[in-house]
């Protein structure tokens, strides 16, 4: 069997990295000299912390007032939506087109409320 004698993994992104070095870490047995037990300590210890800080990335600080916000807006919009379509029966005429020039904006972005928060809010 060829020995591999060089590897690079900084082509990896980081998600593909991670899982590379888990691969690793179930490999202790590749490592066979007595030293190499503290080799293989130091590396776990470095691979959980690597996956502590993935696991932060993915919760911000700001994630609870964000979904907050995103649930009023998505409740604005539509509430917005029914007020127009029952504004369309409005008996003062004026009040009626203003409903139909909403729905118009309205159907033309359908639900938004199920959007990215980037594409939701620019539509908005």
């Amino acid at each position: 069997m060829k020995q591999i004698h060089s590897f690079s993994i900084e082509c990896l992104r980081m998600e593909e990295d991670f899982g590379f070095q888990k691969k690793v870490e179930a490999k202790p047995s590749l490592l066979t000299l007595e030293g190499d037990a503290q080799v293989v300590a130091d590396y776990k210890a470095t691979i959980l912390a690597f996956d502590l800080v993935l696991k932060k990335n993915s919760a911000n600080s700001h994630t609870a007032a964000v979904k907050a916000a995103d649930e009023k807006a998505d409740a604005a919009w539509r509430g917005l939506r029914t007020q127009a379509k029952a504004m369309l029966n409005y008996p003062v005429e004026e009040n009626r087109a203003i409903a139909t020039r909403a729905i118009a904006s309205i159907n033309k972005y359908d639900d938004i409320t199920n959007l990215a928060y980037s594409k939701e809010y620019g539509r908005m």
